[in-house]
């Protein structure tokens, strides 16, 4: 059954499916959501405690055992911003349009 999905200024007819026999499974994937929130939200204060209490030092210890490490590393990688503001037309011609699907889960 085709609804109605109004995006910006353009009005289109999209087909949808009738999902009320997967109602529980949408309701079990917005706690799972809400959850990774939660603990996304959680281990980025953990680490940053840890991350203090190491202060300068890459390694920390427990018990004298390795616990965990933060190191930094140099990473090269190419900036497409860059490249198009150096070399617009090269940006250009490298420039691909393929589908991409985006799943979202309506609050």
């Amino acid at each position: 059954m085709p609804i109605r999905v109004i995006l910006s200024t353009v009005d289109i007819a999209v087909p949808a499916a009738d999902l009320d026999h997967l109602a529980a499974h949408v309701d079990m994937l917005s706690q799972v959501e809400q959850q990774i929130t939660r603990l996304k939200k959680a281990r980025d204060e953990l680490r940053s405690t840890i991350r203090r209490g190491l202060g300068g030092a890459e390694v920390g210890l427990i018990g004298g055992e390795v616990a965990v490490t933060n190191k930094t590393v140099m990473r090269t990688s190419l900036s497409a911003n860059l490249v198009k503001l150096c070399y617009p037309r090269v940006a250009r011609l490298c420039m691909e349009t393929k589908p991409v699907t985006t799943f979202l889960l309506v609050p």
